[in-house]
């Protein structure tokens, strides 16, 4: 019975009261400033982490391993370390350390022999472009004898030179990531266990947009020449993503494929460094969060029913498991930003951001979005409808702990009718920005 998981209640309890706390601060934070931008993204992404931390060991209630527990609470104070520090060099530290807790869970609980090559693949991506970061770090030091966040802020820096601004920025695009730098992730996604997948997908990949997020603010670039070269590389590499996906047989590489193709949408508005881009970038980074944590966790709980991620094996869920194929239509329909959703709310942000540079960028993002309409009813197609497999049947238990852990995941998309988390504090921070352009 459910009352017989206390992980249930705890989570239940845990997560009404941060939504609380997080209501209850926005109302005391309407000054104008630096200070008050920075701390309400990171408030909101230290509650992404906490929640999506606590929704998978949800999911995994049925996984009794300590160790593994253990390491998913490890690797989210490391997370709320690396969102809540002032400083850039301990922000490398833990955006490097979050690299061994996640390492850890695919090697010791992925599901194939390939989960070697998938932590490999993991490593040499995000360790190697991580370090001309580190170097720039040592090289801001150097030259202004400080890492602190507000006093880099108030000192008004100029990064001028473009391999510099590459340098700095190379790690974290990387790890959003950028579409030729992207390989890792779907090879992590499909070795990875249940909470591994929720976690990278909903946490590890916003270290990324925060970390430009954070430099975009301090920093004063005048490289727009290098931006447009990674505005074309992100807005091309996300429509052959979407691409990919149509071609997808594993529930989990397509889910993985859909990240690439939202988050090249993110990294595309953020480098635009206009404050439409900014604030649609800022709103996808937390619907996504919950969106793609969500599908993972319907991919697993898909695999429990047929022991397999094909979509051919799992066709036909509407006949046995009508539930799980609603909850399969409600996750795609916030996939393809369908109102009233969040993801609805940013990508229609980013129509005047592209529209200011080029609108022909806006004719791109229009075929993205259609090409997100496109893989998402594909996938609730494929899956749910066709005749049933035979490997499907209802011999597993569809548990309470599975659907709140699902349920839980659709409340904090509910943010579109409190967009002042959103807006109001981003102005008073963006004003630095604005008046430099």
């Amino acid at each position: 019975m459910w009352y017989r998981h206390w992980e249930i209640v705890i989570c239940s309890l845990i997560w009404t009261l941060l939504y609380a706390s997080m209501s209850l601060s926005s109302c005391f934070n309407y000054q104008e400033g630096f200070m008050t931008a920075h701390s309400n993204l990171g408030m909101m992404l230290i509650l992404l982490a906490v929640l999506i931390s606590l929704l998978s060991l949800l999911l995994s209630v049925s996984d009794k391993n300590m160790t593994y527990r253990n390491t998913i609470l490890a690797l989210t104070l490391v997370m709320i370390l690396c969102f809540s520090t002032h400083n850039l060099f301990y922000f490398y530290i833990f955006f490097e350390v979050s690299l061994i807790p996640i390492l850890y869970i695919i090697i010791s609980w992925g599901y194939q022999p390939e989960r070697l090559q998938a932590g490999t693949y993991l490593m040499l991506y995000t360790v190697c472009a991580s370090l001309p970061l580190l170097v720039s770090i040592f090289l801001i030091y150097n030259t202004y004898g400080t890492l602190n966040y507000f006093m880099i802020k108030t000192s008004n820096i100029s990064v001028d030179h473009w391999l510099t601004y590459i340098s700095l920025l190379m790690a974290l695009m990387v790890k959003m990531p950028i579409y030729v730098g992207h390989l890792w992730l779907p090879k992590a996604h499909v070795e990875a266990p249940l909470a591994g997948s929720m976690i990278l997908a909903g946490l590890l990949l916003k270290l990324g947009g925060y970390g430009l997020f954070m430099m975009f603010y301090l920093f004063e670039f005048s490289c727009m020449s290098v931006n447009m070269f990674f505005i074309s590389v992100s807005l091309w590499g996300g429509l052959l993503a979407g691409m990919i996906c149509l071609s997808q047989v594993d529930m989990k590489s397509f889910v993985a494929y859909t990240s690439v193709a939202h988050m090249s949408l993110v990294l595309a508005a953020l480098l635009m460094n206009n404050l439409w881009g900014v604030m649609a970038a800022k709103i996808t980074i937390i619907a996504h969060g919950y969106t793609s944590s969500l599908m993972f966790a319907l991919a697993a709980i898909s695999y429990l029913k047929s022991s397999s991620r094909s979509l051919i094996t799992n066709k036909g869920l509407l006949v046995f498991y009508p539930v799980i194929s609603l909850m399969w239509f409600l996750s795609l329909i916030l996939c393809m930003a369908a109102p009233p959703s969040l993801n609805l709310l940013g990508e229609l942000m980013f129509v005047p951001s592209f529209s200011d540079l080029s609108y022909l960028l806006v004719v791109v993002l229009g075929l993205m979005m259609f090409l997100s309409a496109v893989y998402s009813m594909y996938l609730y197609t494929s899956l749910c409808h066709g005749v049933s497999s035979k490997l499907l049947g209802p011999n597993v238990e569809w548990s309470s702990a599975n659907l709140l852990g699902i349920l839980l995941h659709f409340v904090p998309l509910l943010l579109i009718f409190n967009m002042h988390y959103f807006m109001v504090y981003y102005v008073g921070g963006y004003m630095y920005n604005s008046k430099s352009q």
